[in-house]
């Protein structure tokens, strides 16, 4: 038993050995690996911790918790080199081998405040470049890492409000009638009619001028998606009414573009429906006429007798004799002996 233990140490001892140190002939490379650490090598640390060990088994329980302790060690590096992917990475990898460890609960708490803090960073440089969407959307962020102390995160929330507030409303209007103007509707970010309208409302609410700039726009969105809708592209004319109708609910415009979207939608169904169902009636009659035999065809029992042409000009009878054959030949029971014996026609005894 020690010396299956032994085996398993030092198998053990060098993947850890090979993923957290590396070799030491080259320290420059271990370096720039431990600052930049791919999936794979994520994959050997691990599997190089090793399993719960058994608590009858002190040399396997000393072997893991100093496997543990290495990791550690690795997550606490990441954050001083603010690789916070890489920690919240290596913290999760411990936590799926041991759950129960004291240490868990401080660094997670660490890493979520120094992830909280990058998110606040990135806010405030976004006001200072008026990039108020992207400040938004990082406070957004912060708010999720649920901070047991929100007064950071609040007091850049308020840097925010103040730094809108600030904005001139004449100017942000201008601003927002010439990307109307350019058809500059819901992109770029930070610069479009959607966004300057907004930036007006988030500062006063009742603000006519801007109410109506997003009526404009929806409607603006409205003939766009009515476009889309004649060529065919249903879900991207859905994706646009959707914005529009974020932006003016009570729009007539988008309520009829909505309604010509779901007309197209039903008629295109109808049209596949129609489709199939002649798909499978042409599938039937063909297996129908594939089961019913081949018909000879036989002549019909009130067909009227073959009339026979005129004679030809180079033909020996005598016009006054052609009414009395074909009178003749027209009895369906009183034939010529010369047709009974299958005589050529130009060889009639035209006085038989």
């Amino acid at each position: 038993m020690i010396g299956i233990a032994a085996t398993v140490l030092v198998v053990v001892a060098g993947a850890l050995f090979w993923f957290f140190n590396g070799s030491k002939v080259q320290p420059v490379q271990v370096e720039e690996e431990l600052r930049t650490p791919s999936v794979a090598e994520a994959d050997v640390a691990s599997e190089a911790i090793p399993p719960a060990a058994d608590p009858g088994n002190s040399l396997l329980a000393a072997e893991q918790e100093a496997t543990i302790e290495e990791a550690f060690a690795l997550v606490e590096s990441a954050m001083l080199e603010s690789r916070l992917d890489d920690a919240a990475m290596a913290l999760q990898r411990v936590a799926t081998v041991d759950p129960q460890n004291e240490r868990l609960p401080f660094l997670n708490a660490q890493l979520s405040q120094m992830q909280m803090r990058t998110e606040l960073d990135a806010a405030r440089v976004a006001i200072r470049e008026g990039r108020f969407e992207d400040a938004g959307s990082a406070l957004s962020v912060a708010r999720e890492l649920n901070p047991t102390d929100t007064t950071e995160v609040d007091a850049v929330a308020a840097e925010l409000i103040a730094a809108r507030s600030e904005q001139q409303v004449d100017e942000v209007l201008a601003k927002a009638t010439a990307r109307l103007d350019s058809g500059d509707l819901l992109s770029p970010s930070n610069d479009n009619a959607r966004y300057y309208y907004q930036l007006v409302l988030a500062n006063d609410a009742d603000n006519t001028a801007a109410r109506h700039g997003l009526s404009v726009v929806a409607g603006k969105l409205a003939f766009q998606a009515r476009t889309e809708i004649d060529k065919g592209n249903l879900s991207l004319a859905s994706d646009t009414l959707a914005n529009a109708r974020a932006l003016d609910p009570a729009s007539s415009d988008v309520a009829a573009a909505t309604e010509a979207l779901a007309s197209k939608r039903a008629e295109i169904a109808e049209q596949e429906r129609l489709d199939e169902a002649n798909r499978q009636a042409l599938a039937e009659q063909q297996a129908a006429a594939e089961r019913q035999p081949r018909q000879i065809d036989s002549p019909q029992p009130n067909s009227k007798p073959r009339q026979i042409d005129s004679p030809q000009p180079n033909s020996k009878l005598r016009p006054n004799d052609w009414p009395r054959i074909k009178t003749r030949v027209n009895q369906p029971r009183l034939q010529p002996h010369w047709l009974r014996a299958g005589l050529p026609f130009n060889q009639c005894p035209l006085r038989c």
